[in-house]
């Protein structure tokens, strides 16, 4: 979990004025409380690299003055560190990636623990259609905010572009595997979104590729119905048709059950 906190010069969370609990949807003025921050983001605004000033519920930060900070040498001493970067598109990618993960962990657990309330039922002498209804749609229920976010659903979009200071951008835009054409999803926007193709690579976490089966052909199931244009409901109104057919091509190229076909 990562949350954004009003932080007193001496370092301790002011909790007077609140917190914010940061996932991929949280707009970048209640980001990085607490934290510092290098990079460019122009005339966006964070909560990043200063600390507040009053008291009780009047607590204030200079967004100003802590905002577009490529050194952070004049706040603190940055030798003794491994890295003297708190890279901002780092720190966007990490946090996309934690809710993602914390979504893969409970698609596993609901339909894990759906399987076994399946088999329950079945000794308790209820029929196997029964069964297998109840099933599939809790399985259905358990999987769609997974795939609403690797597919950048309420995700903000960048008023202004963002440009980090440590090189990080053009590693990550590597870590994915490419498809014939040399498209990752991996690849970066950072000019009015994260990624240049809407599909996060955390479809290649070995996390996802440990979900039930049932799961995974679930996600799978749907990614292809929304990237085929079949569901084209509000949720996933931001792709456009480009988009849609831009990360199924990728898929079907870097994922092999993308086809439908077991593994």
């Amino acid at each position: 979990m990562a949350r954004s906190v009003y932080t007193g010069p001496e370092g301790g969370p002011r909790l007077a004025n609140g917190s914010f609990r940061t996932t991929a949807k949280s707009p970048m003025k209640e980001r990085w409380g607490g934290w510092y921050v290098s990079g460019r983001h122009g005339s966006q605004r964070h909560m990043g690299n200063e600390t507040v000033t009053g008291g009780g519920a009047s607590n204030t930060i200079n967004i100003e003055r802590g905002a577009n900070i490529t050194d952070l040498s004049s706040y603190f001493d940055v030798q003794p560190y491994l890295s003297p970067h708190s890279d901002i598109v780092a720190l966007v990618i990490a946090e996309q990636q934690m809710e993602i993960q914390n979504l893969i962990t409970k698609a596993g657990f609901l339909t894990r623990k759906s399987l076994k309330d399946s088999a329950d039922l079945l000794k308790f002498g209820f029929s196997a259609e029964h069964v297998a209804n109840g099933i599939n749609e809790r399985v259905k229920n358990a999987c769609e905010p997974l795939v609403e976010a690797l597919l950048g659903t309420g995700e903000p979009t960048l008023t202004a572009p963002i440009e980090g200071t440590s090189g990080f951008s053009a590693y990550f835009a590597k870590t994915a595997p490419p498809d014939k054409a040399g498209r990752r999803l991996s690849e970066l926007d950072l000019q009015t979104r994260l990624l240049r193709f809407p599909c996060s690579p955390m479809i290649y976490a070995p996390s996802f590729a440990g979900l039930p089966d049932e799961a995974r052909a679930q996600v799978l199931l749907r990614l292809r119905e929304v990237l085929t244009g079949k569901d084209q409901t509000k949720p996933f109104a931001h792709l456009t048709q480009e988009d849609r057919r831009a990360v199924l091509e990728i898929l079907s190229e870097t994922i092999p059950e993308m086809d439908g076909k077991a593994r």
